[in-house]
């Protein structure tokens, strides 16, 4: 397999593999991070520490090697430099008070500045930013929250056309709301065009596993008082018998939260505590929190395959959580074949998690999870787990 041929080579070996080309087929590429003359340079200057700024991952040296580059590597005896560009994706968070801001509604005074710091940084940047995460997080629901899409959208058009607000009264002269209108309108539109897709459709798959992986987790931490070998054991039943996916960021997560990890369990799942009445919200924003790294890599695949270009994307946010995240278990590399990506960790999940045997645990269980992955129902099994999780939060 194409995966597991490359991954084990040190890029020495991989300079002849790409030339080769009998392995790597044409629009393929690797990033190689913590390797390399190439660094990550996109400088954003100084902001607001109520807001992230973060991308796959947290090294800034990387190699970046196609068959085309690696050529010019091996002919001058050397890594060739690689010229890229960045992204802001600013999360539905962020493009929700931006709207809120812009309009003049009420904003908590830390958001408020937060706001006000990030606005100053987007009009000053020469990088481009998008709402990619808003459309694509609210595409799936666009049916019933369309009007205060309208709105939003509305409001991130104005203000990446630099059109100009009264800030005091908030109003628009009828000519420029009727021209930004139609704009607006455009991209609820295209919302609904990525809500069809197929690629919204595998990330929206991953949204929901990822989601499954947080409820099951959180309902073994209710409902045993177990060793953590025992948790474990639970959580990879739950994965081989009723999930059917293997999501290895996510497992490693899990498994910091089961292990009491501090920075994992008192900063990313801080929200989820079990008398909370919006315990499900803060998990299904965890699990879009975690598809969002996901995402990050998709587009960098997409631009690779598309546009031949390196870009990195990076996810504006509020929530601190990511980057302990991107810490905690970070990214060696990541194969790119079209527009699918092939992550591999620093840290392999086997010597990351000791405490049982994961490899003859995934190895074994192999087939019964590609049979789950037929036929599985993830909208019946949210159903399932979130009632479980209910029950437990209303047990004595």
């Amino acid at each position: 397999m194409l995966f597991n041929h490359l991954f084990p080579l040190d890029s020495r070996p991989l300079l002849g593999e790409f030339i080769s080309n009998q392995l790597i087929p044409d629009k393929c590429a690797m990033l190689i991070f913590d390797n390399g003359i190439n660094k990550m340079s996109c400088n954003f200057g100084s902001f607001d520490s109520k807001f992230e700024i973060l991308t796959i991952s947290e090294n800034r040296s990387f190699s970046f090697l196609t068959p085309e580059n690696a050529r010019i590597s091996l002919m001058n005896q050397g890594e060739c430099l690689v010229e890229y560009s960045c992204c802001l994706e600013l999360d539905t968070q962020i493009v929700s008070y931006l709207a809120r801001l812009l309009s003049g509604k009420e904003l908590q005074n830390d958001i408020k500045t937060g706001m006000n710091t990030l606005v100053k940084l987007l009009k000053q940047t020469q990088y481009d930013y998008s709402c990619f995460p808003y459309s694509f997080e609210n595409s799936i629901k666009i049916e019933t929250n369309k009007s205060e899409m309208f709105d939003t959208l509305l409001y991130f058009e104005l203000f990446k056309n630099n059109v100009h607000i009264d800030s005091e009264n908030h109003v628009l002269k009828e000519t420029i709301l009727s021209e930004y209108s139609e704009l607006a309108k455009k991209d609820v539109d295209s919302c609904s065009e990525v809500a069809n897709s197929e690629e919204c459709g595998y990330l929206y798959d991953i949204y929901k596993t990822i989601y499954c992986m947080l409820l099951e987790t959180i309902i073994i931490e209710f409902s045993s008082k177990s060793s953590l070998e025992k948790k474990l054991i639970s959580l990879f039943d739950f994965i081989n018998n009723k999930l059917g996916a293997y999501l290895e960021r996510e497992i490693a997560v899990c498994y910091g939260y089961l292990k009491k990890v501090h920075d994992i369990r008192d900063v990313f799942f801080k929200n989820a505590q079990k008398n909370s009445h919006k315990l499900l919200a803060n998990l299904r924003g965890m699990a879009w929190d975690l598809t969002h790294i996901r995402m990050l890599e998709y587009l960098t695949a997409v631009d690779i395959s598309m546009m031949n270009s390196l870009f990195f994307h990076y996810l504006v946010s509020f929530d601190k959580g990511l980057r302990i995240v991107l810490k905690y278990y970070p990214v060696d590399r990541i194969l790119f074949y079209k527009t699918t990506t092939y992550v591999k960790f620093k840290y392999p999940i086997y010597d990351f998690i000791k405490e049982i045997d994961i490899k003859s645990n995934l190895s074994e269980n192999i087939e019964s999870r590609r049979a789950l992955l037929t036929n599985i129902n993830l909208d019946k099994l949210i159903e399932t787990l979130e009632q479980q999780l209910l029950d437990l939060q209303n047990s004595p």
